[in-house]
């Protein structure tokens, strides 16, 4: 579908509760995930460290997610 995407990443922390985003950048040839499956399919995402900006716990949950096409991940 997009390759080469970016997925933004809304996340919440383990920790404090804290909201925030990150994003992840697909290695050009795969296809972007089109639900929560295919999102965690991708090792980019199982692999992806979290650390909360405001109490720094190392643990997360994904809460949801949108997929960036590769023109507007640049």
């Amino acid at each position: 579908m997009c390759d080469g995407a970016s997925v933004l990443l809304h996340v919440r922390c383990g920790g404090c509760a804290k909201l925030y985003q990150q994003e992840v950048t697909l290695p050009p040839g795969r296809p972007a995930p089109v639900d929560g499956d295919e999102l965690m399919e991708h090792p980019e995402i199982r692999n992806a460290g979290f650390e909360c900006p405001k109490c720094e716990t190392p643990s997360a949950e994904i809460v949801a997610f949108k997929v960036r096409e590769a023109s507007r991940a640049a």
